[in-house]
């Protein structure tokens, strides 16, 4: 599922329970038909999706992909509640150019090539230099041609 609106807030990372579960919500307004009657819609990253709201600011338009997720608690009066949270997987900023796969805009490769392996993204280099890291890619030397390389047309 997904939804379009404007961050309205953002919360900080929480952790909870003795196992370090952590999560992270945030709110979307989202405008119905009638935009005097906004809509608050509660959504939370889990675990180590928290980080992706740090790229992420108050009054940004973004679209949310999210599950919903339910469980039952029973308290100790016996009494059971159902609880419901909106579980953001991924959130992408409006008008922002779609990650295009690694495949889609890759060169033709001579038949005795590997193909070369895709990088970090930019999103992903900075993260790792906020964190004082860095990465590297290293390509696969080149194969000899084999008979079953030939370029025949058929």
């Amino acid at each position: 599922m997904e939804l379009t609106g404007r961050i309205d807030s953002i919360g900080p990372e929480e952790t909870v329970g003795a196992n370090g579960f952590r999560k992270r919500e945030f709110v979307l307004e989202v405008l119905d038909n009638n935009p005097q009657y906004s809509q608050f819609i509660s959504f939370q990253f889990v675990q180590d999706k928290c980080q992706i709201l740090d790229q992420y600011q108050v009054g940004m338009e973004a679209t949310v992909h999210f599950d919903i997720r339910g469980r039952k608690w029973t308290n100790r009066e016996g009494v059971e509640s159902v609880w419901n949270t909106l579980q953001a997987w991924r959130i992408q900023q409006v008008g922002a150019q779609p990650v295009a796969p690694h495949n889609a805009t890759a060169q033709p490769q001579a038949h005795n090539q590997a193909p070369a392996q895709p990088g970090p993204t930019p999103q992903t280099q900075q993260m790792l230099a906020n964190a004082g890291m860095t990465a590297t890619v290293q390509n696969p030397p080149p194969t000899t041609p084999t008979e079953t390389q030939d370029q025949i047309p058929f």
